[in-house]
């Protein structure tokens, strides 16, 4: 072991008084598997909270024996970090003072960042409110968690319990899920700020950077003389200013500003230990704006009845009026600054709405031109066929229209031949344009085609399923699927462009494609949809009548 590290050790136990190992696991198929664990330290003004367990191992539900459990065991500090040494080498133990060793299995770990030292300045999800902005190093899986993992964050059940016992949820914050961390509040002080303490009438500001020091009745006051503060100062359009403070003459310090500031930041820093606090530049509160609705009524708005599963009801609406205004403080006078502000505002709505993952397609008129509807169309099928040309994983149309025209016109523009082509169509879309809803699909023929012809050339051919339900198919909207992201089409892809209608790329794809994925999982495979032609009306009941015929010459 390096001399750095064993320094790095040795300061660590000088500063701190103890440490909490905090372990959740899951315990399935006769093996435990980690879920996340971190080490806390604790400062001298601390006291160690003792060791606990969330009591007997949870059981998972239905989940067939799997159980969960969630300890915290209080150890010194040079045991949480033999322990933690260990266990980013791949040795996870549960931590126990007696009985046998329980090996906990991880996926392989790496360290952020090296092994030696900590980031400071940003908030991890199981830091509690005393951290205060503590430094963070921490193991990363990188790898793939086990199955039995994976299936876990599947479980609405357990994913609240890790909640309320890690305090976030690892598989939403999955960067987090299998990994350690090693979390170390500032040793030296209890709490630091920089804040305006004076403004005067010619726009001049002083700013006052104040430390609160650690103290306990068996090591005094903690020594914060040799520590430097480093104030930085960002303006609208960059940076202005960083300046140096030092604390080898008190615990606070002044700083005189030619103008009002905009944003400040600072870094606490000790020439042992290293960078102890970052506080990224953020803008003064400098006006508070309270207001407040009253009800004055509520109305009751009869809603009527909507056929048999639509019951008549009675809806009660509040009506709010304004009341009372407040505003404490008073809002910044400066005119350069309100400029460069409301221009910069400006340029980001404009950027916002030119980025914005939404396409506008379709004629606005009925005055439009053949050729203008064309251009209309034309530019909708070059959107759809440049989302799915850059795929890379899967592509998946969800229409109850697509048939013949728009598997050719869209699902085969993939350009990666490894991409899974999959369309969830409905009945109707099994006819080809013209067919009556009587006669027998052309889409299974095609693929047919296309099967034949990918023998020779690298042709994707697409994999098809039709939803059940029939005229009612059990998906309303229409979707794509490429890789990770869900478009929602409002017109079917067989009228894109036709009239007025929006794609959107929907924030939270995760969930549509569960249920996506659902019906196709109960939705039938295009051969096995029966394409023998239905008979009319006429020819039915001629049958019915020859039968009778038949039945009546017998009797």
């Amino acid at each position: 072991m390096s001399d750095n590290i064993l320094d790095f050790q040795q300061q660590l136990i000088d500063d701190y008084q103890g440490a909490l190992i905090r372990l959740a696991t899951l315990r399935a198929n006769k093996q435990q598997y980690l879920l996340f664990a971190w080490v806390e330290l604790y400062p001298f003004d601390m006291n160690v909270p003792d060791g606990w367990n969330s009591g007997e191992e949870w059981p998972v539900p239905g989940s067939g024996g799997w159980t969960c459990a969630f300890s915290a065991a209080k150890v010194t500090v040079a045991k949480a970090l033999e322990w933690y040494e260990g266990a980013g080498s791949g040795s996870v133990i549960v931590p126990r003072t007696t009985g046998r060793i329980i090996s906990i299995q991880a996926t392989g770990l790496g360290p952020e960042p090296a092994y030696g030292g900590f980031c400071a300045g940003f908030d991890a999800p199981f830091a509690l409110r005393w951290h205060d902005g503590p430094r963070v190093h921490r193991y990363v899986a990188l790898s793939a968690n086990a199955e039995p993992v994976r299936r876990l964050g599947l479980n609405h059940a357990v994913r609240e319990w890790l909640k309320g016992h890690l305090g976030f949820d690892p598989y939403e914050l999955d960067e987090w899920l299998g990994g350690l961390a090693l979390l170390a509040p500032d040793p030296l002080c209890s709490a630091v700020s920089v804040f305006a303490t004076a403004r005067a009438d010619d726009g001049r500001e002083t700013l006052m950077v104040h430390v609160v020091p650690r103290r306990s009745a068996e090591h005094g006051i903690a020594d914060v003389s040799d520590l430097s503060i480093h104030v930085a100062e960002r303006r609208v359009d960059g940076w202005s200013s960083v300046r140096t403070v030092s604390l080898s003459s008190g615990t606070s310090a002044k700083l005189a500003n030619p103008q009002w500031c905009y944003e400040i930041g600072y870094a606490l820093v000790c020439p042992k230990r290293g960078l102890l606090r970052f506080f990224e530049p953020g803008l003064w509160m400098e006006q508070v704006g309270i207001g407040i609705h009253v009800s004055n009524a509520t109305l009751m708005v009869e809603v009527p009845a909507g056929g048999r599963r639509k019951p008549a009801m009675t809806v009660p609406v509040m009506r709010f009026h304004k009341g009372i205004q407040v505003s404490v403080g008073s809002a910044l006078d400066d005119a350069v600054r309100k400029r460069l502000i409301a221009a910069r505002e400006r340029r980001k709505m404009r950027e916002k709405r030119s980025k914005a993952p939404q396409r506008l397609f379709g004629r606005l008129g009925s005055e439009t031109s053949e050729d203008e509807i064309q251009k209309r169309r034309q530019e909708a099928e070059d959107f759809v066929a440049g989302l799915v040309s850059r795929a890379q994983r899967r592509v998946l149309f969800v229409d109850h229209y697509f048939g013949v025209r728009e598997t050719r016109l869209f699902a085969l523009r993939v350009s990666n031949s490894h991409v899974t082509v999959r369309i969830l169509t409905g009945q109707r879309g099994l006819l080809a344009p013209g067919e009556s809803r009587h006669e027998r699909s052309l889409l299974a023929a095609d693929l047919a085609h296309l099967a034949n012809m990918a023998k020779q050339k690298p042709v994707v051919v697409p994999i098809v399923r039709v939803m059940s339900g029939g005229k009612t198919p059990d998906i309303h909207d229409r979707y794509l699927v490429v890789d990770d992201e869900v478009w929602h089409c409002g017109p079917s892809f067989n009228e894109l462009g036709d009239r007025l209608g929006v794609m959107v790329r929907l924030p939270d794809p995760i969930t549509i494609r569960r249920a996506i994925n659902e019906v196709w999982s109960r939705s039938t495979l295009l051969k096995n949809v029966s394409s023998r032609p239905r008979k009319s009306m006429s020819e039915r009941l001629s049958a019915i009548l020859a039968k009778v015929r038949a039945w009546g010459a017998r009797s």
